[in-house]
């Protein structure tokens, strides 16, 4: 019996026919004997869809045995090709579905050579084209190869390719597969992919460059182009600002410093500590001025804050603030001196 291929056993050994009630239509094959039947592949097909096969029912009738196999809305490959056809891409799909599938079933305890490969019994839907196979659970020998082989060649008399030229040539490959002596699963998945990636390179040759469309206003690229130069100009502005503000705040803590030294050096106490806590407190503030203009940076406010802080306004402002503070500075040592001076004319001095 295991020398019975899947052909020959439904030619020989069971009888098919077609059922029709309120959920679809259904395809029956009605076996003898009942110890043929693998409950578990039976099983395994019902709770694993991946497997894109037909679910079947196992049902015992008297001494017979069938096979219920769920068609619903689905029609045979043979029907929808006489009404219709698939496409050069629609086909292809189909074959690489068929393949997959077929070389992967043993990942779920099944055997390659009990899918049902006939265009007769390789259902479709006729909106999704979606395709689902016909497994039988028996103990049958063959070859799924060999199966695979006779498939292609009934689909090359079946299947009506396009007037353009790329049906024809996946035709001939359909062909030259059907006359091989011999051909892998991995072979023929590797030359459907050529066929397919192919085609994608002769497209590509015969659209050429694309061509832009005429437009009046400037296309969004040179927008973008314009807009990346004017934040690299903002950028660059407000870099130049923050070196020459740096400079500033560094130029004014020497000055404090340069002075502090000179008061210590004369030996005045208080007051020169008094006058180096000022320095200090200027030289803070100051810097926390410049920590609050780091944070503060183009585009976090509105379009015209960044216009006003990276024009001449902050400048001055900042040129303002320092005027005042060197302005303190110069008061408290004139007071100084003049306390100095009031000492100096005490009497006993």
């Amino acid at each position: 019996m295991m020398e019975e291929n899947v052909f020959t056993f439904l030619q020989n050994r069971a009888n098919v026919r077609w059922e029709k009630d309120s959920s679809g239509s259904w395809l029956v094959f009605d076996i003898n004997g009942e110890e043929r039947i693998l409950q578990y592949q039976v099983e395994m097909i019902r709770h694993n869809r991946r497997l894109q096969a037909v679910i079947v029912h196992k049902r015992q009738v008297n001494e017979r045995v069938e096979l219920w196999y769920e068609a619903g809305e689905t029609v045979p490959l043979a029907n929808y090709l006489r009404e219709k056809n698939l496409t050069r891409d629609g086909l292809l799909d189909v074959l690489d579905l068929m393949i997959k599938c077929v070389s992967g079933c043993k990942n779920y305890f099944l055997y390659d050579r009990c899918f049902l490969l006939d265009i007769d019994y390789l259902f479709i839907h006729p909106r999704s084209l979606t395709v689902f196979f016909v497994y039988l659970p028996l103990l049958l020998g063959g070859d799924a190869e060999s199966n695979f082989q006779r498939f292609l060649r009934q689909l090359s008399t079946a299947w009506r390719p396009e007037k353009n030229g790329d049906g024809l040539h996946l035709q001939r490959i359909i062909q030259e597969l059907c006359a091989a002596e011999r051909i892998r699963f991995e072979e023929m998945a590797r030359v459907l992919k050529e066929c397919r990636y192919s085609y994608f390179k002769r497209c590509e040759q015969k659209r050429g460059p694309e061509e832009k469309p005429f437009r009046l206003a400037p296309e969004q690229d040179e927008a973008g182009k314009e807009g990346k130069a004017s934040d690299k100009g903002e950028k660059e502005a407000l870099l130049a600002g923050l070196k020459t503000f740096s400079f500033i705040v560094a130029l004014e803590a020497a000055v404090v410093a340069f002075f502090s030294f000179l008061t210590t050096s004369k030996g005045e106490g208080g007051s020169v500590a008094d006058r180096l806590t000022l320095g200090l407190i200027l030289t803070a503030v100051n810097i926390l001025l410049l920590g609050v203009i780091f944070r503060k940076t183009p585009g976090q406010g509105s379009k015209k804050d960044k216009t006003e802080y990276l024009g001449a306004g902050w400048q001055d402002c900042l040129t303002k603030r320092m005027a005042r503070d060197k302005e303190v500075l110069r008061k408290e040592m004139e007071l100084q001196q003049q306390r100095k001076k009031n000492r100096d004319k005490r009497p006993g001095n």
